[in-house]
């Protein structure tokens, strides 16, 4: 029997079947049918008035790209979209121009190969503006802030206008006054504040801030000018359209360490309020006082009066000491130069114990003397900085004048600070 032609044939079925298996083999199936989208991204973000460049790519079931046409539409006005004009017809894979035309939440379809994608696209604002009526304003008033919103190109953003969810409000220094959520701003105490404006929508955040000078409202009560014991004027505030209290006082300046020298309002007292033109003052002359804390949102305000005489001018030295009754207030101004004085001589017609005061409105180190009327000291008060005001208790025997005396012992030099002295009988 001859078997070699056998073995032949069989290994040639083998062969035949080996070869009739590869065409069969599925992954040779469904290489040009497009499957899923490979995007540059899905979900993309573009500005109003400004365009991102988008790829979208056919592939099959195994990965591979295929050259098929691709197409996007915009699925609504709030985007549009164009092939890529620097993209070359033969160049694979398809390129678009999203265009961002108005604000909010839109898509792209992209189709190709039989299959469809969806892009979606946020259109959000290129910047946000804040602005104020005012770079000023006044104390007690309010003024409305808005916000305004651009697109890539510097026009108004489209669809966008302002909502309290999305766009919100925050100051930089809080006490100078409070804005709410449509941008009420009311100011209160004098200074500098950044109002900052926060858009926060679709993912996306934009910040804008303007700056507001707060400045001391005008005062709308009346303001009268009256004699105050034997050398000195004091002011009378009746409130205005906006009421005092408790802890409305006045002061020569908006400093909250010099603010509680000038008034002399008896405690308890809220309507009216009374201070006092600081020594030195010739008639005629304007003082600016400030009236704190009015009203129930603490409002400064600002009044200026002129002065109806003279005030104990020149107290600077034992020749010019200004003469001060007994629990009277000597109020002025004191220089900042080491070794600065203020004067006062006061009659003494009882003997007793008395109590000189000297305070100050800064935080430096100034120093008090009761002298006799030989200028021979009865009682120094030298505690240092750290002790304001200065206070002890002096015993006269003889009646008869006794100096009080006030004295600047640092800085040097620095600026002049208000003072309050007082001489009363214990």
């Amino acid at each position: 029997m001859i078997v070699r032609g056998f073995g032949r044939a069989v290994a040639g079925l083998v062969l035949v079947a080996a070869v009739a298996a590869c065409d069969d083999n599925p992954l040779a199936e469904n290489r040009d049918r497009g499957a899923y989208f490979r995007l540059s991204t899905s979900n993309a973000v573009v500005e109003v008035d400004d365009t991102i460049s988008v790829v979208a790519n056919v592939l099959n079931q195994y990965g591979a790209a295929l050259a098929v046409p691709v197409t996007a539409t915009a699925c609504d006005a709030s985007v549009s979209v164009s092939p890529d004009p620097v993209r070359s017809e033969y160049e694979a894979p398809e390129r678009f121009l999203i265009a961002g035309m108005g604000f909010g939440q839109s898509c792209v379809i992209v189709n190709g190969g039989g299959v469809t994608d969806t892009i979606i696209v946020r259109v959000v604002p290129a910047a946000i503006d804040v602005t104020a009526p005012s770079a000023t304003v006044g104390s007690g008033e309010t003024v409305t802030i808005t916000v305004s919103y651009f697109g890539a190109a510097g026009g108004p953003a489209p669809g966008l206008s302002f909502d309290p969810a999305t766009t919100t409000f925050s100051l930089s220094n809080s006490a100078a006054g409070r804005i709410d959520e449509n941008g009420e701003f009311f100011a209160q105490s004098p200074g500098t504040t950044w109002i900052i404006a926060t858009h926060s929508d679709l993912g996306v955040t934009r910040r804008d801030s303007v700056e507001v000078e707060v400045v001391p409202g005008t005062f709308n009560g009346t303001a009268t000018v009256s004699a105050y014991n034997a050398n000195g004027l004091m002011v009378e505030f009746d409130e205005g359209l906006i009421p005092f209290d408790d802890d409305t006082y006045i002061a020569l300046t908006t400093d909250p360490r010099l603010t509680t020298l000038a008034d002399i309002t008896p405690d308890g007292t809220a309507n009216p309020r009374q201070a006092l033109i600081p020594a030195g003052t010739a008639s005629g002359e304007d003082v600016t006082f400030y009236i704190l804390n009015v009203g129930p949102d603490n409002v400064t305000l600002q009044a200026t009066v002129t002065a109806t005489a003279d005030v104990a001018v020149g107290n600077t030295d034992s020749d010019n000491a200004a003469p001060l009754a007994l629990g009277e207030i000597g109020f002025g101004l004191i220089a900042g130069e080491r070794g600065a004085e203020v004067w006062y001589a006061v009659n003494i017609t009882t003997a007793g114990d008395y109590r000189i005061s000297f305070q100050w409105g800064d935080n430096l180190d100034k120093d008090a003397y009761v002298l006799d009327s030989n200028f021979d000291t009865l009682l120094a008060l030298e505690n240092g900085a750290a002790t304001n005001p200065e206070t002890g208790v002096v015993t006269i025997s003889t009646p008869g004048t006794y100096y009080l005396v006030g004295s600047t012992w640092t800085p040097n030099p620095g600026d002049p600070a208000t003072y309050r002295m007082t001489f009363t009988q214990q």
